[in-house]
């Protein structure tokens, strides 16, 4: 697949949970994940940053079609 010029970005908002895991089917997503509850506590908001996601098509494909591990 080709690469993106520009990275897809993607912003998590989450409050009062816990985010498991962030996966992308293809290169060149980036994603922030904003924790109130953490930012709450004390943390800066100036530790959000996008970080690049991991690709991982077998997992994507598999949790697609209900297969769980």
């Amino acid at each position: 697949m080709k690469k993106r010029d520009k990275p897809i970005r993607i912003v998590i908002y989450v409050s009062g949970g816990v985010v498991q895991d962030v996966l992308a089917e293809d290169e060149g997503v980036e994603a922030m994940i904003v924790d109130y509850d953490n930012e709450g506590a004390g943390e800066p908001i100036s530790s959000r940053s996008f970080e690049e996601i991991p690709v991982n098509r077998a997992y994507i494909e598999k949790t697609i079609r209900g297969i769980e591990d």
